[in-house]
């Protein structure tokens, strides 16, 4: 509201008034992704939900009346949506130029929308679908889901450092004349790699003390110091280095359980 912004919430579990808060409308509607059914699919302390409160977001825009207009910020904590509808976004011929940023909550149990092989494989391809639309992390971090939702489907607990895993994550879309994550961290790498290979040749020809070192030596060594330095603040200016799936031991791969 003190920003100016028009925000919308949504759930199908709550029965608030439309007007909530200023600025805040609030619509007893939840979001329904293409092969995720959400009326059976959420956390173990909601009831079952009414499938006619859930509508894909396509349908959410053309029931207010937004069809032309341009979301700033997409919030999805769906337990378990996010999948179905990510996908049906970016992969299925959805408008992503729609949406400017997306902030979402990433499930992983068995009653949150990963049940089976078909359910993995639709996580899998929107998560390929993101990439190939230059979608990129701009914030990450974990949270923890309650030990009733520790149940998975055969694999997945082994790419997830714990069991209580959620991931919150914020993503935006790269235009075209910018660099992807991955390119800016292989300039980075490539980068100081040279850096440090030169600096460890001159080392050995001339010793550790630089003041006896050659003039070109020493400019050589600089310049590439300076090329590492623009490549790390090139990188650091889009890329979040936060590991969520590395230097954690991976959990031993368990059978999937039925609730």
């Amino acid at each position: 509201h003190y920003l100016g912004c028009e925000v919308h919430a949504f759930d199908p579990t709550m029965d608030f008034p439309s007007n909530i808060a200023p600025g805040l409308t609030f619509h007893r509607l939840g979001l329904q992704g293409e092969g995720t059914d959400m009326s059976t699919t959420h956390a173990v302390k909601y009831d079952a939900i009414d499938p006619s409160l859930l509508l894909s977001l396509e349908d959410i825009m053309i029931k207010l009346g937004h069809q032309n207009r341009v979301i700033d910020v997409l919030m999805l904590d769906c337990e378990g949506c996010e999948w179905g509808v990510l996908r049906q976004l970016v992969c299925e011929g959805g408008d992503t130029a729609m949406v400017k940023q997306i902030v979402t909550e990433f499930h992983f149990q068995y009653n949150l929308g990963l049940k089976d092989e078909q359910d993995v494989m639709i996580a899998a391809e929107a998560v390929s679908c993101l990439r190939k639309d230059r979608w990129a992390v701009t914030s990450i971090e974990t949270n923890n889901a309650g030990w009733r939702e520790w149940n998975y489907a055969r694999g997945v607990s082994s790419v997830i450092h714990s069991e209580s895993t959620l991931i919150l994550m914020s993503l935006r879309r790269i235009s075209n004349h910018e660099k992807m994550p991955d390119k800016l961290i292989e300039e980075y790498a490539t980068a100081k790699r040279k850096h440090s290979f030169q600096e460890r040749l001159y080392e050995k020809q001339f010793g550790d003390d630089t003041s006896l070192w050659p003039p070109g030596a020493i400019q050589n060594v600089t310049t590439l110091a300076n090329e590492s330095t623009e490549a790390k603040n090139a990188m650091e200016s889009v890329v979040v280095r936060r590991a969520i799936f590395d230097d954690h031991p991976h959990m031993v791969e368990k059978d999937r359980k039925e609730n």
